[in-house]
Formats: structure tokens, sequence, C-alpha cells
């Protein structure tokens, strides 16, 4: 399962590894005749790019299945930050038998639902991580023994959106300013919700894992801070889909980076890979 994160921060920009910055317009020019810049995908743009040539090349590896998050709901409250509750594509069911043109068709079928991704599905909201993976263990495909299961999550940012996170703004003393995933505004429906909902999601992940489901975890971004990698190291590690041995102590990102179209098409193909082992 294609678990994506259609959060709003996925139309950042995303300069890659070019080191040059991006231009603020889109036609490709510097505005007031600024410094050298180049035009630079958005986050879900290098996201569709990835996937769509991924899956072309994988179809035969795997039964691809997509589920995509925050669900698409304006009367849920905290707004933004409603939990998936359908598969954008299902995965087959676990009695059909595998068959090039049931790989074929599911991975046709993802790659025309991600190509949706910013028009038929809004990128927009929150970051509800923990939402995504507790729907994903109630799927039959991903419950039934007898095939490697896996969940390639791919996000670009910390998990929030947990209207009862332990962490709110009425705490005493306040949770530390760096918790708070929405700069300062971790206050009325975001109270709690805004600040980081670690525990939840690794416990989310570990659920998964011990039902005999690995998680692989790619994270896009230009940078990764030290809170976003320790969370997403935290994830990988229970996932045990990690990109590189947890015993070795070089093993610093165990998540799967990627800065732009061509590194997350790799992170993807690894990540198969290792959700992929028995």
């Amino acid at each position: 399962m294609l678990l994506v994160d259609v959060s709003g921060s996925m139309n950042t920009l995303l300069e890659g590894s070019s080191g040059t910055e991006c231009c603020p317009s889109t036609d490709g020019g510097p505005v007031g005749g600024g410094p050298a810049c180049m035009v630079c995908p958005t986050r879900v743009g290098a996201l569709r790019g990835a996937l769509d040539t991924f899956l072309q090349s994988s179809a035969a590896l795997a039964r691809f299945g997509l589920t995509t998050f925050p669900k698409s709901d304006a009367s849920f409250s905290p707004v933004g930050c409603a939990p998936s509750t359908a598969e954008a594509v299902a995965l087959p069911q676990p009695s059909t038998p595998d068959s090039p043109g049931l790989l074929s068709s599911q991975s046709s079928a993802v790659r025309s639902a991600v190509m949706g991704v910013g028009s038929a599905i809004p990128v927009s909201g929150g970051t509800p991580t923990a939402g995504a993976l507790r729907f994903a263990a109630t799927l039959p495909a991903l419950q039934s023994a007898g095939r490697p299961r896996g969940v390639v999550l791919i996000t670009d940012g910390l998990p929030n959106c947990n209207p009862n996170n332990a962490l709110g703004c009425s705490n005493m003393p306040p949770p530390a300013a760096d918790l708070c995933t929405l700069g300062n505004n971790c206050t009325g429906q975001y109270c709690r919700a805004g600040y980081l909902d670690q525990v939840e999601t690794v416990q989310a992940v570990a659920a998964l894992r011990a039902a005999g489901v690995r998680t692989a975890v790619i994270v896009i971004a230009d940078m990764f801070t030290p809170q976003v990698t320790t969370v997403m190291n935290a994830m990988a590690d229970e996932g045990e889909a990690t990109a590189c041995p947890t015993t070795t102590p070089s093993c610093l990102q165990r998540f799967f980076p990627a800065n732009d179209e061509a590194s997350l098409r790799a992170a993807l193909v690894a990540a198969l890979q290792q959700v992929s082992v028995p």
C-alpha cells in the first residue's frame, strides 16, 4: 500500500540538490533583478513524476494500492485533519490470485489516481499520519498472511492532527515551542491537534508491524532538521523496513530521504524492496 501525504505543505517548492535558489515567480525569472534562480517543482509535482515512472517500471513487482491523507472533509474538526477512511485505489482482495493482468491493472489505476493529486485529490490540510496508518491496519489485504505485506509511507512533514494529543496549549508548563508544528498557531481547534503527534504515530507503525506488516518511511524535503530526523527514524525503526541497518553506527537516517524527483524514485525502489521482505 502506498500511503501518501497530501497535506498543504506538499505544495512547497523543492530545490533538490542543485543548491540554486528557487525563483519566486513561475516564469523562470528572478523578481526585481535578483540573483540567478531556477524554476523549482513542488513537492507534489516531484511526487507525481516519480510515482508515475516508478509504477510503470515496477508494476509486476507488487500489488499496488493507494491511500492519501488527510481526507478532504470540510465538516471535520479540527479543519484539515480528517483521517483516511477509504482507499483511493483499493488493494485486491487476498483471495484474488496474482496475474500479469491484475498487477498491470492495479499499477495503471494507481498511476491514474496519482495524476489527480492536486486536482481530483486536493493538496491541503494537516498531517494525520497516525490516523492514516491505523486505517491501513484495517484493510483486509494487509491483514491476510501468506504473502509479504507492506506500507510505503510518503510524507514531507511531522505528524500532527491528533485532537487527543497529550501535548496541548493549556498544559502547564506549556510544551516546548518546537513541538508546535504550526509555528505559533497551536491554539483554538489546534490547541492539541497542532502539536507533534510522535507517540501515536510510532505506536501505529508498531501495531502494523505486530500484525506482520512492514512500513518504510520516505520523507520529501530539501533538508532534515534534527527533530524531523529523530521522529522519522523512530517510525522507520518500528516499521522494520529501514534505509540502512539499525545496528550500523553510521546509519543516521533510517528513513528514505528524497529532495527531488530522481531521488524520490530511487527511494521508492529501495523502500519497495524492504517492505517485500517476508
